[in-house]
């Protein structure tokens, strides 16, 4: 008895010592710290190591046990039990499982696959996964630089000599089998996200989501079977449809209504598609020239029109009355929107309509002018100019090269030539012989102010030359330096804007006649005719205005160098000498036409050039000269510049 107690102590003893050897079962020569060999080849007895066998509830019981020393504990859970733990958030299956010091992790995931959002490795086929490596599927040769995602069970290391050489198929076997799906609408995600899903209508998700590739599979509508692609804002795709949606018809891109009383041509938009298509004319209106920011036909600040919600539109709030009144001109931008009843929308390109002549500058903006020189045929046209017979001459009076002898009814076409600051009191007049008139320094021209309609009003007119001079209504020519009618250095006489006291585009009336210049009344007060405003809306225009219409600025150059506006050089023929440029902003339709009036001397009051080149003041002053538009047959100069005291032609700019 007592040798056995002794031999269960021996026992004790060793069960509790460090073996420090290498352990063989079935073997008793281990090649490793734990060596197991089967038992039996035959068949007779079950073989291989059986692992702890725990449920996920009873693993988790254990969580305090389990620190980082217990790194590589492995265990069997058999049943996925109870709500898990910290650390077995990760036991979602009946598997094996490894502590890893933090969680217990599935021996079956250890591939490159992770959870998308972390940089925990997947460890169930329902899980959303994720790599940052390229993938090749189908082959082991490396990825194509520049590719994420290759399919292929094959392809050439060989040189690729074109995209149809052989050694470039990529597979024999298949293609890339798209998800099917039955589409609603072309701009939405429908059916997979609705239109009032807040992923849809709150956040960029449909912009992230561009590039998204389906196979359609639906035949209604403007869908057919095809690949389509989202892009961000509506479904597309590249296949042809016969039966799909199309536009048939653009309306005008350009249309010009001279006069402003005549008949309205409809602007059109065809389309053609299956569905119930509805119609809404836009007007694109402020500054927005190049962006289609537009507000509704009929909505303020748009104009009103018939057929705002029809494929036909005809904008009768643009044409208002004559466009010898400059309120009445104008320009308007306007393009319609078509949409199906299966969602299709199809969009006309611009269309531009101009009321009253003008042209654009170099950022498309309309500058509107009187479509006649001042003094003029009132109210004649472009083309009524053009066509204006003032007959053959030579401009070779008295043996003077380019010295014209006035021609009875010449100023219908041409217009008065007025010195630079006057009002038209009778010197525009272009008959040498009824108002030339030459300075006198022993007795030179006297000049006054008008009253005033207020007290706060400037003289009407401002120091012109007084009524009561022999000078009033003459054309004043060889003055002496600075070469100016005026004795002073005023550089108010013709200001930038609309000075209504002397600026006698301001006082054009719409009959052609003139608004009273002169208040002979009672000073400060408002008791004569000239206080009343002519209300036509015109002035002179700036040289910038000018430079704006041919390249902007003071560039000067050939008539073709042109940026803002295609300028035509129009030469008349042998029996009508109306030469002069037709201005067309679309490159056909001619909206201004300046006519080569020539000018008058400042040294003679003679006539000269008519027929050959033209030149326009602006408001623009330089030291004592001022800026004026020059041009010929073949150049143009918007910033040239002169003495005051020469006789050129003005064309009315709207006061905008």
């Amino acid at each position: 008895m007592k040798n056995k107690k002794i031999y269960l102590l021996i026992l004790c003893s060793l069960s509790i010592m460090s073996l420090k050897a290498q352990v063989g079962v079935n073997t008793d020569d281990p090649k490793a710290s734990l060596h197991v060999i089967p038992q039996t080849l035959d068949g007779t007895t079950p073989e291989g190591i059986i692992f702890p066998n725990l449920t996920r509830a009873q693993l988790k019981s254990k969580d305090a046990l389990y620190g980082s020393v217990h790194k590589g504990a492995a265990v069997y859970i058999t049943t996925i039990d109870g709500t898990a733990s910290e650390k077995t958030k990760y036991v979602t299956s009946t598997d094996y499982y490894y502590f890893d010091g933090t969680y217990w992790r599935n021996m079956s995931s250890l591939g490159p696959w992770m959870i998308q959002g972390t940089t925990i490795p997947a460890t169930s086929n329902t899980d959303s996964i994720y790599q940052t490596g390229n993938v090749v599927v189908g082959s082991k040769i490396p990825h194509l630089t520049g590719t994420l995602l290759e399919l292929k069970t094959q392809q050439s290391t060989a040189t690729i000599t074109s995209t149809v050489d052989n050694n470039n198929v990529t597979s024999t076997k298949g293609g890339f089998l798209l998800p099917k799906v039955k589409l609603v609408n072309v701009n939405t995600l429908e059916p997979f996200l609705s239109t009032t899903d807040p992923e849809f209508t709150s956040t960029d998700l449909k912009y992230r989501l561009a590039g998204l590739m389906v196979y359609n599979i639906s035949d209604a509508g403007v869908f057919y079977p095809a690949v389509y692609i989202w892009n961000g804002e509506n479904w597309q795709t590249s296949q042809t449809d016969p039966a799909t949606s199309s536009i048939t018809g653009q309306p005008a891109a350009f249309t010009f209504y001279e006069k402003g009383t005549e008949s309205l041509t409809p602007l059109v938009f065809n389309v053609s598609g299956l569905g119930t298509w509805t119609y809404q004319w836009y007007q694109i209106t402020g500054n927005n020239i190049h962006v289609r920011i537009a507000t509704p036909v009929g909505t303020a600040p748009a104009i009103s029109g018939t057929g705002a919600q029809t494929s036909s539109f005809s904008p009768t709030g643009a044409l208002k009355g004559s466009t010898l009144d400059a309120d009445n001109t104008g320009y308007y931008r306007f393009y319609c929107v078509a949409q199906s009843s299966f969602g299709a929308r199809l969009e006309s390109s611009i269309a531009e309509v101009a009321v009253g002549c003008g042209a654009k500058n170099n950022l498309g903006e309309w500058i509107s002018f009187m479509c006649f020189n001042l003094g003029a045929q009132n109210g004649i046209t472009i083309q009524e100019q053009k066509d204006y017979n003032v007959g053959a001459f030579t401009n070779n009076n008295n043996g003077a090269a380019s010295q014209h002898l006035y021609i009875s009814g010449e100023e219908n076409v041409w217009g008065s030539l007025f010195q630079w600051g006057r009002i038209a009191d009778g010197h525009e007049k272009t008959n040498p012989a009824l108002n030339n008139m030459a300075y006198t320094a022993a007795s030179p021209p006297a000049y006054a102010n008008g009253n005033r309609c207020s007290t706060s009003d400037n003289y009407r007119p401002l120091q012109q030359i007084a009524q009561n001079s022999s000078y009033y209504g003459k054309f004043i020519y060889a003055p002496p330096s600075p070469y100016s009618w005026y004795t002073g250095d005023l550089a108010d006489l013709w200001r930038s804007g609309r000075f209504i006291q002397n600026d006698p585009c301001a006082h054009y009336n719409t009959n052609g006649s003139y608004q009273e210049f002169w208040h002979n009344g009672t000073d400060t007060q408002n008791n004569s005719v000239a206080c009343t405003n002519s209300n036509t809306a015109w002035r002179l225009p700036s040289q910038d205005e000018w430079g704006e219409i041919y390249r902007g600025g003071m560039i000067s150059g050939s008539s073709v160098s042109s940026t803002a506006n295609t300028w035509v050089w129009y030469n008349g023929t042998s029996s009508n000498y109306s030469r002069g440029y037709e201005i067309k902003p679309d490159g056909i339709t001619t909206t201004l036409f300046l006519p080569t009036a020539g000018y008058r001397s400042n040294t003679s009051g003679q006539l000269y050039s008519q027929g050959t080149q033209g030149s326009y003041w602006s408001s623009t002053i330089i030291t004592t000269n001022s800026y004026f538009l020059f041009f010929n047959d073949v150049s143009v100069n918007p910033a040239a510049s002169i003495y005051r005291a020469y006789g050129y032609s003005v064309r009315c700019i709207k006061n905008s």
